[in-house]
């Protein structure tokens, strides 16, 4: 059930056909292709090894993280944005682990890593919507248990400017948790480029 809280299991399947609204034994209003037999192709473009939630909206006719050729280095960089999907704010989330939403607790995935950097560096350009923030965060774990944590937030900024900031561990990282997000406000526009772990 897609209203239950169980999350599903993966290799389930189900073939579906030919659904109809029924009314005293006779079809009511048609449901639109109710066959199945129409289809769009539907094309996402993601960067390589990360994770954002375009997956999930590009069915909607959205993608609020895209490759942008304003980057601060290279050909390109990464822009992530906060929209409005009907109602509803969607904030552009970045992840280096898959993102599962039916994970309440942890819906960010750790992946393995095994350094001890000492900084965290990067460039970004961010205008931000009625005085928004965005940020980096992320979590280095060692067999379970949180060892370090850092969190760097994102001011407006017209053109890449650069951040560097040092980091604590303490002990030796086997995992991490790696997000960065858009902010809260429709409209923020966040790019990211050169991000780097050293020391």
């Amino acid at each position: 059930s897609p209203f239950g809280s169980s999350s599903p299991t993966p290799g389930s399947w189900a073939l579906i056909d030919n659904i109809k609204l029924l009314s005293g034994g006779a079809e009511s209003t048609p449901l639109p292709n109710p066959g199945f037999e129409t289809w769009d192709s539907e094309t996402l473009e993601m960067p390589d090894n990360w994770y954002t939630l375009s997956e999930l909206l590009v069915g909607a006719g959205v993608n609020n993280a895209i490759k942008t050729i304003d980057a601060n280095s290279g050909n390109y960089a990464i822009e992530m944005s906060t929209i409005l999907l009907g109602p509803d704010t969607v904030s552009s989330i970045l992840s280096i682990g898959l993102i599962d939403l039916y994970n309440p607790i942890y819906p960010f995935s750790f992946i393995p890593y095994s350094a001890t950097p000492t900084f965290f560096s990067g460039r970004y350009k961010y205008a931000a919507a009625n005085g928004d923030e965005a940020g980096i965060q992320f979590q280095f774990f060692e067999s379970g248990s949180l060892i370090g944590n850092h969190a760097e937030l994102l001011t407006s900024q017209g053109s890449y400017t650069s951040f560097s900031s040092p980091l604590t561990i303490s002990g030796t990282p086997d995992s991490i948790i790696f997000i960065a997000y858009s902010g809260n406000n429709p409209g923020s526009v966040l790019k990211l480029d050169d991000l780097q772990f050293s020391g």
